[in-house]
């Protein structure tokens, strides 16, 4: 499902699954809605890009590359989700900022991985047993990162 051209999108109650490519596509300054969902078996389940903007909530994304790509000044809020065994990274920041809320990303390669200037806010959330790093940022990063009440594993130093 693709949004652009400052397009309004609002999908809840459904279950994506085995999508080749993205599951939910926003772009050019598109604004979109995502709860009480399922993304299972795609390359990507959401993706932002260009000034986009998404919110998903109660959202469960399992088994593909990438959970959140959050591209160019855009923007993703995530809350009570679960985001699971991406081959890549569970949210991925691209010069894109985030805010987690009561979300648990676990079983990926990386749990959070950001290059580029990025900024994310995450309060009450589970970043765990990931294959590597919790939190991987490219050595061009300029990342803000802050937050409240998380549950990182292992401890970022």
């Amino acid at each position: 499902i693709a949004g652009g051209k400052e397009s309004n999108l609002h999908i809840s109650g459904t279950h994506f699954f085995n999508i080749p490519k993205i599951g939910v596509s926003l772009i050019d300054r598109s604004q979109g809605t995502i709860e009480h969902s399922t993304c299972e078996r795609m390359d990507t389940a959401m993706g932002v890009n260009f000034g986009a903007r998404i919110q998903a909530t109660d959202v469960h994304v399992s088994i593909g590359r990438l959970g959140v790509d959050v591209g160019a000044e855009s923007f993703a809020s995530i809350s009570n989700s679960e985001i699971s065994n991406q081959k890549g990274a569970g949210v991925v920041l691209e010069s894109g900022s985030a805010r987690i809320e009561h979300t648990k990303i676990t079983h990926n390669t990386y749990g959070i991985a950001a290059n580029g200037k990025s900024d994310l806010i995450m309060n009450n959330s589970q970043v765990s047993d990931n294959l590597r790093e919790p939190f991987h940022w490219e050595k061009t990063a300029n990342v803000h990162f802050t937050g409240a009440g998380n549950n990182v594993n292992p401890p970022v130093k």
